[in-house]
């Protein structure tokens, strides 16, 4: 049996029942082509789990707690020679991670899976003393640098980095598909309005919440059958402010759901009529993918991972600025002509399915070595 190993060397602990995990997408595509995966999480304590099994092959999280550097973290355990060669491939994620550098150099077959199109680093100098060791090990030892976006490719290349492929990101289908077995019903009438423009996410600066909240507040001035529904955020403290900066007589209308499970989230979709993202800084989107298989249409900032899915005026729309009306217009338009909202919403679907599982992510990553893969 082949063995995969991808590790996400964050120190942060993923929840994977509220969040898309983008590495068990990745594996269960694996998965069709006969490997076993292993995925490496940070977590508090050590344990592993098997979350996915297909006919003859399995998905496992090996949840770790790794020496930590800030937000970075390297696993000891995967830095045994031993124990890495028995995979036959290895993906770490993000290029400055010193565990994908330590893997370069310990396994014959290491692949990088890379999304920010920024640094990461805390400053300048600290990147540039680590691009001095990192670009030359990518170079020699690194099979290969996936990125998630066209931005991702250029910035890595404009470091040195040689090898370096755009690929995209999936999206695991059946952690959201409203036929999943597992899925259970999630009442959301007490949410919802005539009108429902829905936010995913957090409520952390380059998210532009606030902005989106000045946008809906103008959309308020104008009518009255619209609301704001608000998915990931549940800190009163977050809240309130965001409450605070909107007109009193229009805050009944905003509707905080805070955390939702990933198999509630075909219902939420599928009742909003658009979905906006005013990121200033976006890797991917995660929730784009998601909204645009349920055929909700997105308005979104025209930053890397928008613009690779969203086709302007075709699959959604793309801004370039943060006009408040202007904003206020494009959501009025598509509220205003239904039959445009929901051709937006047909040609959403058929992007994602032509270009955006994760099958076809693993297709552009080995394309070449297809053939190899099945046999």
């Amino acid at each position: 049996m082949k063995k995969l190993l991808l590790v996400r060397p964050f120190a942060n602990v993923m929840n994977i029942n509220t969040y898309n995990s983008q590495e068990i997408g990745l594996c269960k595509a694996f998965c069709q082509f006969g490997f076993d995966c292993d995925i490496v999480y940070f977590s508090k304590t050590n344990y592993e789990e098997i979350v996915f099994r297909g006919e003859k092959t399995r998905i496992k999280i090996v949840w770790r707690t790794g020496v930590v550097f800030g937000t970075r973290a390297i696993y000891p355990d995967f830095l045994n020679p031993f124990k890495l060669w028995k995979y036959d491939i290895v993906i770490s994620t993000e290029y400055d991670q010193i565990m994908s550098i330590f893997l370069a150099l310990l396994h014959r077959n290491v692949y990088i899976y890379n999304g920010p199109y920024f640094n990461t680093f805390e400053n300048d100098k600290r990147m540039r003393a680590y691009d001095l060791i990192s670009v030359h090990i990518c170079n020699t030892f690194v099979k290969c640098i996936f990125s998630k976006t066209d931005d991702a490719t250029a910035f890595l290349k404009s470091k040195g980095l040689k090898k370096v492929k755009t690929v995209g990101v999936g999206l695991d289908i059946s952690q959201i598909d409203k036929n999943a077995k597992t899925r259970r019903q999630v009442t959301i009438n007490e949410h919802i309005g005539e009108h429902n423009i829905l936010y995913v996410g957090t409520a952390e600066k380059r998210k532009r919440v606030e902005f989106i909240i000045k946008v809906f507040e103008a959309l308020c001035n104008d009518r009255d059958d619209v609301k704001f529904v608000v998915v990931g955020i549940k800190d009163k403290r977050e809240i309130n402010h965001l409450l605070r900066l909107i007109n009193i007589s229009y805050r009944d209308r905003i509707s905080f759901m805070g955390k939702v499970e990933n198999q509630q989230m075909a219902d939420i979709y599928q009742s909003s009529d658009c979905l906006v993202l005013a990121s200033d800084e976006e890797i991917f989107g995660m929730v784009l993918l998601e909204a645009m298989y349920f055929k909700t249409p997105c308005i979104a900032k025209d930053v890397a991972g928008p613009k690779t899915v969203i086709e302007h005026q075709i699959n959604g729309i793309l801004r370039n600025d943060y006009n408040v009306e202007k904003w206020k217009e494009d959501i009025a338009y598509l509220l205003n002509n239904p039959d445009v909202r929901a051709k937006m919403g047909e040609k959403a679907f058929e992007r994602v399915m032509s270009d955006f599982t994760w099958s076809k992510v693993v297709y552009k990553m080995f394309k070449k070595k297809q053939t190899e893969m099945n046999q």
